[in-house]
């Protein structure tokens, strides 16, 4: 119903040539038809696992039937009546569905402004991120699109998530000062980490990997892997192959 009406708004918008509010009528549509999606995704999540849980009682009671079959070999009214029991019981669990317990709702309506920024530094999905991040524009400010070098620094760095990175940039800009803000992140968290980690090692290895596919200036990736190499050695020789296309 809200969702209607903000439809409704943005087509009386946009009609009265309101180009500004018709653009935020947009963003929370979108942020409720999201949320609608959210719903449906963990509603068929909860039936999925309250399905699994109804196999394994049949297959329980499965069992206990031909247990008590075996048995009723020299009891034919007690394997019967067994039988039936179990019958009974399975035809109970079919009966009384209901969702399971998977994770909590999906909540995105009404949020405050950190959860605002912990969606949109976690969330997987750029596409959803923005959604989320841009809906809650008009009551928090610009301010909430800071979220996105520590969304980058999460999903890319963090994860390797690829895809992340190419729809982000396909969408907005990586700008010097956000690619900067990734590297501080990643300086940050090195500082409290163990050198010779397996987890140091891809945290370096997916850093290397966000430069080389993000940034196609050669001087602004030379000037990012000088500030890391500062912290990590291993930015030393990357920095030193760089000055060397760099000043070709």
């Amino acid at each position: 119903m809200i969702a209607k009406l903000h439809i409704h708004a943005s087509h009386f918008y946009l009609d009265a040539g309101m180009l500004q509010q018709h653009v935020l009528a947009n963003k929370i549509v979108a942020l409720f038809m999201l949320q609608l999606k959210a719903v449906q995704l963990h509603l068929a999540a909860s039936l999925t696992e309250v399905t699994d849980d109804e196999n394994v009682a049949m297959d329980n009671s499965n069992s206990n039937t031909v247990s008590a079959s075996t048995t009723g070999l020299t009891n034919n009214h007690e394997g019967a009546t067994a039988h039936n029991v179990d019958v009974g019981k399975s035809k109970q669990v079919t009966s009384e569905r209901n969702l399971g317990s998977v994770g909590d709702r999906f909540v995105l309506i009404n949020l405050t402004e950190e959860q605002v920024m912990t969606f949109g530094e976690y969330h997987n999905d750029f596409v959803a991120a923005f959604t989320v991040v841009s809906a809650y524009e008009i009551q928090y400010g610009k301010g909430v699109h800071d979220v996105w070098s520590t969304a980058l620094y999460r999903n890319v760095v963090v994860n390797l998530n690829l895809d992340y990175l190419l729809v982000f940039m396909q969408n907005l800009e990586l700008t010097d000062q956000i690619a900067l803000a990734v590297c501080e992140c990643f300086v940050s968290e090195y500082a409290s980490m163990n050198a010779n980690s397996t987890t140091c090692a891809t945290r370096i290895s997916n850093l290397k990997t966000f430069l080389n596919e993000g940034l196609s200036n050669l001087e602004i990736r030379l000037h990012l892997a000088r500030l890391v190499s500062s912290a990590c050695d291993d930015f030393a020789q990357v920095s030193k192959e760089l000055e060397g296309l760099v000043y070709m």
